[in-house]
């Protein structure tokens, strides 16, 4: 277990069957079909409530998936998707797009109980893999079919019309461009907030955050809190910000830091244009 001088701040950013979060208008804005290239980096800590369990074989379909813990998807298991992020049973990294050879996954185990950092690109030609700023797998992969019904999550994927293989720990972080970054890009995230730098806040499309860096607080003017919820969904606030102008300095700082990252700073989760939630009180 994390500890935070904040604990309201380390509850918002917890995960597990009962949570994940809902990006409303998120099924076209966060669309990326036939070879669009895109990239995300999610800062994540692993702490699950049961020991990794060996997967059923060979499968298709859900079954495939048993065990796995999805951090970010816009996917149905049942009936279509683009792009589903997460862990498998034995906590490899694993990213999947729906065209053949659809998932690429890394040797790496990540962890349990650490802050860790993961990078999945696709520039039209490979799915790429990066931990901790280090490249841990690709694969050649062609352009797949566009999705505009399936909404992203956070935490989750759908199966029909349920919520399923959700996340167990804590997602501190998401961002989420419109390109591909290369290995330099992905390099320096290590150091630098997406917000904070020129390079890394082109094509930056979504960006959430409950602990935020503490080198993002020159860009930051107002801050949204996510609100209570006692349903299976929880909200983003409804008052999207766009990339520049979002986040919350001045709170204190949590015990843990992420790795090779300053100090994070509990701050709200938040999207861009249409990307986010209704609920904000």
């Amino acid at each position: 277990m994390i500890h935070a001088s904040n604990k309201r701040a380390l509850e918002l950013c917890h995960f597990d069957i009962t949570k994940h979060v809902f990006l409303e208008g998120s099924e076209g804005a966060l669309s990326f079909g036939e070879s669009a290239c895109f990239a995300t980096e999610i800062h994540f800590y692993c702490e699950p409530n049961s020991d990794p369990i060996e997967p059923p074989g060979h499968q298709q379909g859900p079954a495939q998936w048993h065990g796995h813990q999805v951090l970010l998807s816009k996917f149905n298991g049942c009936v279509s998707g683009e792009y589903r992020i997460g862990l498998d049973a034995q906590r490899h990294v694993i990213f999947q797009r729906e065209v053949s050879p659809w998932i690429v996954t890394t040797t790496d185990v990540i962890p349990l109980h650490e802050w860790h950092s993961i990078v999945c690109t696709y520039d039209g030609h490979f799915m790429r893999i990066y931990i901790d700023c280090r490249q841990a797998a690709h694969i050649a992969c062609g352009p797949q079919k566009t999705d505009l019904s399936s909404p992203t999550l956070i935490g989750a994927d759908l199966c029909g019309y349920a919520s399923a293989h959700h996340f167990e720990g804590y997602i501190s972080e998401i961002s989420l461009w419109q390109r591909s970054l290369d290995a330099a890009e992905v390099k320096a995230l290590a150091n630098s907030n997406p917000l904070s730098s020129k390079t890394l806040s082109k094509d930056l499309i979504g960006y959430w955050c409950v602990y935020q860096r503490a080198d993002a607080q020159s860009k930051i003017r107002k801050a949204y809190a996510w609100p209570e919820t006692s349903s299976s969904t929880a909200s983003i606030c409804e008052k999207a910000l766009p990339c520049s102008t979002a986040g919350a300095a001045g709170l204190p700082a949590v015990a843990r830091r992420c790795r090779g990252r300053p100090s994070p700073f509990p701050a709200i989760i938040w999207g861009r244009s249409s990307a986010a939630r209704r609920g904000c009180t």
